[in-house]
């Protein structure tokens, strides 16, 4: 089994959203407590403690995620936090037989439940792994894998590793470092043997 550092462009646009998404989250529950006032008759701040609580931790985190948390531990609960709170607040409006506040929020409701897990392939390190089930790694929303049988060759370089696809194509990923002779050609070795045998022929023959 080998793991290997590359750089993913795809990985690391998607990393950049993380915050983004935070700050909007953040201010879309802010907007939303005025919806909670007028909707809900929220008029005490025993009401809106919480919407706003959840805001300015969503904001805080937004602005300064890479300061504060920049290996993304604290990311999933932060994620899951803001889905219970829009999905209560959902529930809330719906109970207020008021449908057109409630979808919006119980799809960031949603979306929030849904960027809890992806985020955290987003947070992986990007690294492939290549191994006797095939190959493997993040590409933004969660894993790419290819088995052998979807590999006809391996074309190893010392910044890319390109991956021979069926119908001539092919998928070439960036090295983060050039491996080390010996790590190189056992890499390849590998490779063949994992590719022979997943075309049922001898490895020494191809």
């Amino acid at each position: 089994m080998f793991y290997i550092p590359v750089q993913l462009s795809g990985l690391d646009k998607r990393r950049k959203t993380i915050g983004l998404l935070h700050l909007v989250a953040g201010f879309f529950l802010i907007a939303n407590s005025e919806s909670a006032v007028l909707v809900l008759k929220y008029d005490r701040l025993a009401d809106l403690a919480p919407l706003y609580f959840v805001a300015a931790v969503s904001l805080v985190y937004g602005f300064f995620r890479k300061k504060l948390d920049p290996s993304g531990k604290a990311n999933l609960w932060i994620r899951l936090l803001q889905a219970i709170t829009f999905l209560s607040l959902a529930i809330a409006f719906v109970q207020a037989d008021n449908w057109g506040k409630a979808i919006p929020v119980l799809i960031w409701a949603a979306l929030s439940a849904m960027l809890a897990f992806t985020d955290r392939v987003a947070l992986q390190k990007p690294q492939l792994l290549v191994s006797t089930n095939g190959l493997s790694f993040p590409n933004g929303f969660g894993v790419k894998k290819l088995n052998w049988e979807q590999i006809e060759s391996v074309t190893l370089r010392p910044d890319f590793l390109t991956l021979h696809l069926p119908a001539n194509k092919f998928l070439q990923l960036e090295l983060k470092e050039p491996l080390s002779p010996d790590a190189a050609e056992k890499l390849q070795d590998f490779c063949r043997r994992q590719i022979g045998k997943a075309a049922g022929r001898s490895p020494i023959n191809q």
